[in-house]
């Protein structure tokens, strides 16, 4: 009994924790299972068209240029937007033997695909940058053919190379997930009172 409530209990918090990603040499993945390159996020107490309306007003909300990010969208089945995110982290680097610092730019593109209550959140394209070098450092499309591109800002080959840039990056979009996932879940609980 000990074993299937601590079982029960480990289930529960893993699967509460699933809903991020993190940052690997092939680009953005689920935590939960690495495979995959998107996360799926639960609404409760809503309908497709309660949630897509409440995605499409938190893309308003949560970038200062929503309206121009949202690329393209078909009612009630997905919304991609681009968005250029900088000073995520800062990047070490020498010219000349001098240490210098500069400032990570994140260009990317993300679809948010939509089914019954569920919301699919995929990073399908970004670049990285240096911000103030004007300097791309890593890109990775994984829009339809599947993968492709690297991350040598964050690893070399397989190696990581700056730990803090990809704890950075991992953070900066787990944090998008969780506000999308928060705001449209308040919200659509305030439509069903």
């Amino acid at each position: 009994m000990k074993n299937l409530a601590g079982a029960l209990l480990f289930f529960l918090f893993a699967s509460g924790f699933g809903q991020s990603l993190v940052l690997t040499p092939n680009g953005l993945r689920d935590s939960a299972d690495t495979s995959r390159t998107f996360v799926v996020l639960k609404v409760d107490d809503a309908d497709s068209a309660q949630v897509f309306k409440e995605a499409v007003h938190w893309i308003h909300r949560w970038f200062s240029h929503g309206g121009e990010a949202i690329q393209d969208s078909t009612l009630n089945k997905d919304i991609k937007y681009h968005i250029v995110a900088g000073g995520i982290t800062d990047i070490p680097y020498k010219v000349f033997g001098m240490k210098m610092h500069d400032h990570l730019t994140v260009d990317y593109k993300v679809e948010l695909a939509f089914k019954g209550t569920r919301i699919r959140y995929e990073v399908v394209k970004y670049n990285l940058y240096m911000a103030e070098a004007d300097t791309k450092i890593g890109d990775v499309d994984i829009s339809n053919s599947g993968k492709s591109g690297s991350n040598p800002a964050i690893y070399i080959d397989t190696t990581l190379k700056l730990d803090n840039a990809k704890r950075d990056i991992e953070a900066y979009f787990n944090d998008e997930i969780k506000s999308i996932r928060d705001t449209v879940n308040a919200e659509t609980k305030k439509a069903s009172w």
